[in-house]
């Protein structure tokens, strides 16, 4: 057979429908030699189908060098790239689909999906909304819609997408898995429970649930199990989930190692430094802002609950996780000199990284003129050298929480991947992630010129207004009755960490603390934390 006459049965199978002849067809031509745009496609579809995105990428892009805006050949490769759990590198490749069709439902739904696994939610909202008005019956992005809805506490909305999804695609895994969370977050706890058992059981699903959706209810589960007071069986859902995760995000391990050596070596830079040691650099940044304030700890320590607090005064505008260092930290922290040349950085240098920081502010849509700006992102607080050397006015508020409640609160969330979180999924892992930021917390408290506060989640949360004043004294802000209807608030904001459920809900008290139910689990890594325990007065 010819190259035309290949070409053409090929594009005659795709044609009529039959993809599994097409798919062959194309995956022996192209064993044989041929390079062909549609074969490739063709055939690299046939290999994601087996697992084997790695070599179905090699396809795509051989496919995209012979036509570069081929549609349906831009959402194969950003599918692929999905499926290897690399998002960041397949929302471009959905954008630039989007550029050259913005008609396609399917690259809406999966810039969306991209989106909401980096935490830009309401970018997420708006592409899955985009997909529903192209095709309104797109179970997935009605799902995927459903499922932000429920991430975010917005259990009635999230309920009310998801039924709909289920009306015309009964059993959609992840329209279950949206309903579930939003049951487990309205307390019917019994109806989750019933509902994520049945999809988790072998035949429960049809087609099967893929490996982190089935991650994802199982870490439901937990949460279920937990509002029933079935307390070792949510452990042990807990982990699976975890377990599963580990697999899907090996490829942060490597990643999630080198944090943790980042960690050790700044512990050492800084240990036997004085704040006498450091050159202070006039804070001349042209931010606008009245005040400007670190919002730090460490993960599920109450950052998000204390943001939404402060966030609720008229003159305060808080900033959840943007990340306003990054381009500071890879220059004085990814390289062996970099540290210690914070300590006699000269004027025109902190200047430049001032500036991209409250470029970057302004970027994520802080509106910081006149105002209180609170950056909150919990573990800046590794990279306090930067912010004492570049902010020497800026205030450091510390959130500070039981030991043994913030790493459980950490090993049982669902997070989206990065080096820090995946340490969080395994127990041991989690603790000693914990013990390390704290160590080199204590190193800088004692290295660095800082104006710091320490916060306590638990007094916090038992005296309220009390401790609300004290901020505003510390803050330099008036006091505002708008504190008191900070959760009110939180209900017209975008929450995108998993506290939002939590913060809706406003001050709560628990009767018992949350770890002491699960004081057989946490035994191997008590140890650990105990030395914490008892210098933050937890004992």
């Amino acid at each position: 057979m010819s190259t035309a006459e290949t070409i053409a049965a090929i594009e005659s199978a795709d044609a009529s429908g039959d993809a599994e002849w097409a798919r062959s067809l194309a995956a022996d031509a192209v064993a044989r030699g041929l390079s062909h745009p549609l074969a490739l496609r063709l055939a690299a579809d046939g290999l994601r189908r087996e697992g084997r995105e790695d070599e179905a990428i090699g396809l795509l892009r051989r496919a995209l060098g012979l036509q570069p805006n081929d549609i349906d050949t831009l959402i194969a490769l950003a599918g692929c790239l999905m499926d290897l759990d690399r998002r960041r590198e397949a929302l471009p490749v959905f954008k630039a689909a989007l550029d050259a069709d913005p008609s396609r439902a399917d690259a809406h739904y999966g810039a969306g999906e991209c989106l909401a696994t980096m935490g830009a939610v309401d970018d997420a909202q708006a592409r899955f909304e985009a997909a529903l008005a192209l095709g309104p019956l797109h179970a997935d992005a009605g799902a995927s819609l459903a499922n932000l809805h429920a991430r975010t506490g917005n259990w009635r909305e999230g309920r009310a997408r998801a039924e709909a999804v289920l009306v015309f695609a009964p059993g959609h895994a992840t329209a279950m898995a949206a309903m579930a969370a939003c049951e487990v977050g309205e307390g019917a706890f019994d109806e989750a429970k019933t509902r994520l058992t049945f999809m988790l059981e072998p035949r429960g699903a049809e087609p099967p649930l893929t490996p982190l959706l089935h991650a994802a209810m199982e870490s439901l589960l937990g949460e279920a199990l937990h509002g029933l007071g079935r307390y070792p069986q949510a452990f042990d859902a807990w982990r699976r989930g975890n377990e599963e995760r580990r697999l899907i995000h090996a490829g942060w391990a490597m990643s999630s190692e080198e944090l943790r050596y980042l960690i050790g070596t700044l512990t050492e830079a800084f240990s036997g430094v004085t704040p006498q040691d450091w050159r202070v650099n006039p804070d001349t940044g042209a931010s606008g802002a009245r005040g400007h304030v670190f919002l730090l700890g460490y993960p599920r320590s109450g950052t998000t609950l204390l943001e939404h607090i402060l966030g609720a005064h008229p003159k305060v505008t808080a900033l959840e996780e943007g990340d306003l260092l990054a381009e500071a930290a890879r220059r004085f922290f990814g390289r062996a000199d970099g540290p210690r040349s914070l300590l006699s950085l000269d004027d025109a240098t902190a200047k430049r990284f001032r500036d991209a920081y409250w470029r970057r502010a302004r970027e994520a849509g802080a509106e910081v003129e006149g105002r209180v700006f609170v950056d909150k992102m919990p573990l800046d607080t590794i990279n306090l050298p930067i912010i004492a050397a570049l902010f020497p006015n800026a205030k450091v508020l510390f959130a500070r929480r039981d030991p043994r409640d913030t790493v459980l609160s950490g090993f049982r969330q669902v997070f989206a991947p990065n080096p820090a979180t995946y340490a969080m999924l395994a127990l041991d892992g989690a603790a000693d992630l914990y013990d390390a930021v704290m160590r080199l917390a204590e190193v800088y408290r004692t290295a660095l010129p800082l104006d710091l506060r320490e916060v306590r989640h638990e007094r916090l949360v038992e005296d309220f207004e009390s401790e609300t004043r004290g901020l505003c004294d510390y803050l330099g802000l008036e006091w505002s009755d708008a504190f008191h209807d900070f959760a009110a608030n939180a209900q017209a904001r975008t929450i995108s960490t998993p506290s939002a459920g939590q913060v809706r809900r406003g001050i709560y008290r628990e009767t018992v603390p949350t770890w002491m139910r699960y004081a057989d689990q946490l035994a191997p890594v008590l140890p650990k934390l105990q030395p914490w325990v008892d210098r933050f007065g937890y004992a």
